[in-house]
Parts: C-alpha cells; structure tokens; sequence
C-alpha cells in the first residue's frame, strides 16, 4: 500500500461539525451525519485507488493457511490502514500490520474509520526513519531474515536494508518494470511465482 496523499484527505468528512463557516451557515444538526454521502463517496473513490493483484492476494492467504506468518508494512496513518485493509478485501490477510501513527492534528477525525474493524495494526514509533523501520519490525515480530521473503509492493527504498540482513525480496509485477527491480532477488508476475520463491527463500 503506497501512501497517498490519505489521511487529509479521508478526514474531512469527519470534521464537518468543526468548520466555522459551514457551522454559521447551517447552525444546528449533527453536519457530520448529514453529508454521510459525500464521506461514503470520498472512501469509495479513494479504495478505487488501491490496486491488489487477486492472484498474489489468493496466493498469501494460501501461504497464511499453510502455517507461513504474514506481516504487512504500510505508510498509510494507522486508521486509515485499517479501514483501506478492509475495505479493499485484505481483511484477516496479516498476523500483523505495521503503520504509521495517526497524522495530527486530524487523529481524533481518523478514528471513526477504522470503528468496528478488527484488525491487528501497530503504529510504529513516531518520526522513525523508513531506513530503520524494517529492521524495527525484524526485532519486534523475532523474524529470522534469513528464513523470511520479503514482498515488495511499491517503491522500494529498503531493497538494500532488506539485504544487509540476509533477507530476500520478491517484487510483483505492478512495480517490475521500473526503479531498482534488478536488485530483486525474484520477480514475481504470477502466483505460482510467488509459492516457487517463497519455497526457495523460507
């Protein structure tokens, strides 16, 4: 999941009832309630944003059932994370997802998203670096690098991080036509693919 331009974005529908020139407009009722619409318009257009290749989707949560541990790692603010994993069908993919903090000051707005989704999202420390934050998620999930495929969704700025531990990265086909793909150790354009890489790295 890249990050986009989300949080701001995805918040202000719920920030309604604190807009001074819509409150002295309309000056009473629940405004948050009331453009509900335009909020379920805003989330639906920005899932059409998130691209998930069904195949690789199929093919994790095959991985998942046969015992393999998942671990996702975004830049979207936590909130937003939760409400993109389920609602672009990535609900129970992850043992863990590892995201940014809720951005302020529109924390307290990003909340209602993620209500009633029960996904396990972990923020990561605030203003970590994104060179540090593969190795944070390394310590905290005991991972062994060496027994790990890592699965490179975006733009890939940890390729050598990744590296430097001995963990190899396999790169979908969405992003295997540009930046740094030769640095990959698989490249992935099929689920097959993914089950023959993941057998030769784990």
């Amino acid at each position: 999941m890249a990050a986009l331009p989300s949080q701001d974005l995805m918040t202000q529908p719920y920030l309604l009832n604190d807009h001074k020139a819509l409150r002295d407009k309309i000056g009473h009722g629940d405004l948050v309630e009331e453009f509900a619409p335009l909020r379920r318009q805003v989330q639906r257009q920005f899932l059409d944003q998130i691209q998930v290749d069904p195949d690789i989707k199929h093919a994790v949560k095959q991985l998942k059932a046969d015992g393999k541990k998942v671990i996702l790692i975004t830049d979207l603010p936590e909130s937003t994370a939760k409400f993109v994993l389920h609602g672009a069908g990535l609900g129970g993919l992850a043992d863990q997802t590892y995201a940014r903090h809720d951005v302020p000051p529109d924390a307290p707005a990003a909340a209602p998203m993620a209500e009633g989704i029960d996904e396990p999202v972990t923020a990561l420390p605030a203003d970590m670096p994104d060179a540090d934050v593969l190795d944070h998620v390394v310590a905290a999930e005991n991972v062994v690098p060496t027994k790990t495929l890592r699965l490179a969704t975006g733009h890939d700025c940890t390729m050598e991080t990744a590296k430097a531990t001995g963990m190899r990265t396999a790169m979908t086909k969405t992003f295997s036509t540009g930046g740094n793909q030769t640095d990959a150790d698989f490249i992935v354009h099929t689920a097959k693919q993914l089950r023959e890489a993941v057998a030769q790295a784990v």
